[in-house]
């Protein structure tokens, strides 16, 4: 799993599709958080996309600032998550 900056305030996340080991499952819903301590803002992203998917691109408006990413999946029911994974900081690009 990664995180990169990318042009116009986008955080282009991807991984990947690693369905059917232990319980993951290609309709497992992607729970993505970013936080800004510049700000002190959250923006939380769920269900944006799939483990299937294998890539997201999320606009975040806080050009210039470095940014914190998070990320996890959960089942479609709900009723199981993953461990979330921390991707690093990344500088949101104007």
């Amino acid at each position: 799993m990664a995180a990169q900056a990318e042009a116009g305030q986008q955080i282009k996340v991807t991984w990947t599709d690693n369905s059917g080991q232990g319980m993951a499952l290609p309709t497992d819903k992607l729970l993505l958080v970013i936080y800004s301590p510049t700000a002190g803002l959250f923006q939380i992203s769920e269900g944006a996309a799939t483990r299937a998917d294998a890539e997201l691109t999320v606009t975040v408006d806080l050009a210039g600032t470095p940014v914190h990413c998070w990320v996890t999946f959960v089942s479609e029911t709900g009723k199981h998550a993953a461990s979330s994974t921390y991707l690093g900081e990344v500088e949101v690009m104007a």
